[in-house]
């Protein structure tokens, strides 16, 4: 009965759910992208706020919040 009950609890997982395909993959560069667009926010001139409120536009909108910061935001670097 216990074991009937563990197992049941298990997920079923498909091999197409195993695949890394090309959305893994951008997902992984949008990542790499957001993390430089972190690091050149905390490097720059902006004031405590303005890096707040940068990183916080690149986390909650990854790819735009990271192009709007590539675009118009590079102008506070050092």
């Amino acid at each position: 009965m216990m074991w009937f009950v563990a197992a049941s609890a298990v997920p079923d997982i498909k091999e197409d759910d195993m695949e890394f395909g090309y959305g893994g993959l951008f997902g992984l560069i949008v990542l790499a992208l957001d993390i430089m667009a972190i690091a050149s926010i905390l490097k720059s001139s902006y004031s405590g706020v303005g890096k707040f409120c940068w990183i916080l536009a690149v986390l909650i909108l990854p790819i735009l919040g990271m192009l709007l910061y590539f675009i118009f935001g590079r102008k506070g670097t050092v």
